[in-house]
């Protein structure tokens, strides 16, 4: 089964504020969505299809010419993890990708599969990952020049998770009644200052620093001494089911920060595969609740 999504319909919104100096045109970006069902054994039930299938996201993009800042693609893919006690937990497996982009054109991007599993318990119990919806967004640079959701329905839950930059700018450009402020009346000067009366001119203050002592900044995002030690056995300690279900963590960054231990500091998760800023947002999340500071 194969749907699309084209930017400037009702399941697509394009960032207006982005299309100043972009190169990546906005309207002319779409979404191939792939989705190859799998049989569940001794099924037969209909809505058990959406289990058993293998998800893949494919953005199309088209440039005027070859962009002057990075391009990035993010991929959003939201499912349902069911126990088999009928307990539902919703996920979100984020993707990154870097095209390379050489000229003016169209050019397609696409994500890596999702292998959505599932299977019948011996009392007939349905569970497994079943399959919800996805997100996609552009960026040039710092700006978000393409993002759609299908179905529509999960905007609330795709604005929710982190981007890929610090500042995204999600509203239109204002209007030049809006930009240019009301002009005020001059007011008078003040008469001269005497030079023996006059002030000294004051000392320039010397800069703030940028973050706290013994504070460690990963994406963007800042831990505590505190918060960086539990984050660092975390990493190092849980099991990728608690990766997943505690610190809430994908299920693929969790089984790759498995695979690279022992890591030795913080600074080391972006080189882990599929560890991004959806993931560390969820690292500090958990770290900063009473569970993460046990």
């Amino acid at each position: 089964m194969k749907t699309t999504a084209f930017g400037g319909v009702s399941l697509a919104f394009a960032v207006l504020a982005s299309m100043v100096s972009a190169q990546v045109v906005p309207h002319r970006c779409r979404v191939d969505l792939d989705l190859t069902p799998r049989p569940i054994e001794d099924s037969t039930r209909s809505a058990d299809v959406n289990f058993d299938q293998s998800a893949r996201l494919r953005v199309h993009l088209f440039a005027l010419e070859k962009p002057t800042s990075e391009v990035k693609v993010q991929f959003l893919f939201f499912y349902d993890e069911v126990n088999s006690s009928g307990k539902v937990d919703r996920k979100v497996e984020a993707q990154e990708h870097a095209p390379r982009i050489a000229g003016a054109g169209d050019h397609a991007v696409a994500s890596d599969p999702l292998r959505l599993t599932g299977k019948i318990t011996k009392r007939g119990v349905l569970t497994g990952m079943r399959y919800i919806g996805y997100a996609a967004r552009v960026y040039e640079g710092r700006r978000l020049v393409f993002e759609t959701c299908q179905p529509p329905g999960l905007r609330e839950e795709v604005a929710k998770e982190p981007g890929l930059v610090a500042e995204v700018r999600r509203e239109p450009p204002p209007s030049r009644e809006e930009a240019a402020p009301a002009e005020k009346p001059a007011l008078p000067l003040p008469p001269p200052v005497p030079a023996a009366v006059a002030a000294p001119s004051p000392k320039p203050s010397p800069p703030a620093p940028s973050t706290a002592a013994g504070e460690v900044v990963v994406m963007g995002f800042s831990f505590s001494p505190a918060e960086a030690k539990a984050a660092l056995d975390a990493v190092n300690t849980l099991s990728v089911e608690d990766l997943g279900g505690k610190a809430g963590l994908s299920k693929t960054a969790a089984q790759h920060l498995v695979e690279a231990r022992p890591i030795k500091s913080l600074d080391d998760l972006p080189k882990v595969k599929y560890v991004k800023t959806t993931a560390i947002a969820a690292l500090k999340k958990y770290v900063s609740s009473p569970d993460g500071k046990r």
